[in-house]
């Protein structure tokens, strides 16, 4: 709530709002997009959180892959399963299946320029199961 206004003055304001709403011919301001803007909207009601550990929604997801990279990537043109580079060039599992090595790609930094590091990958992959939200189900 907007502490300066009493709820009084919010109702009042409410009240009118319907009132224009339902007077034919009332005018309501409206922004004009410039000829040469592409304008695309989409529903983002879904929109639960902007952590990439927190966020399992589809507006989130989408959100996101435009934020931060990530160590694998699949190709959409390709009807399969298989990873593609990301951050990590490649990865292989030791015989017991617990283990796996991440290969990772070379100069890459944080926006901020720090150098990213194998403690940040390892940080990135715990995270989600420490602080046990969506993704962290087995």
């Amino acid at each position: 709530m907007i502490p300066s206004l009493s709820k009084r003055t919010l109702l009042s304001a409410g009240a009118a709002a319907l009132v224009m709403g339902a007077v034919p011919g009332a005018r309501i301001a409206q922004a004009q997009t410039p000829r040469n803007a592409l304008v695309i909207a989409g529903t983002i009601d879904d929109l639960v959180a902007l952590d990439p550990h927190h966020s399992f929604e589809v507006t989130g997801s989408d959100l996101l892959k435009n934020v931060y990279d990530q160590l694998f990537l699949l190709d959409p043109t390709k009807d399969t399963a298989e990873l593609q580079p990301g951050l990590a060039e490649s990865f292989t599992v030791s015989e017991d299946g617990r283990t796996f090595t991440f290969q990772i790609r070379q100069g890459v930094r944080f926006h901020s320029g720090n150098a990213l590091t194998a403690a940040d990958v390892v940080y990135s992959l715990r995270r989600p199961l420490l602080i046990n939200r969506t993704p962290a189900w087995d």
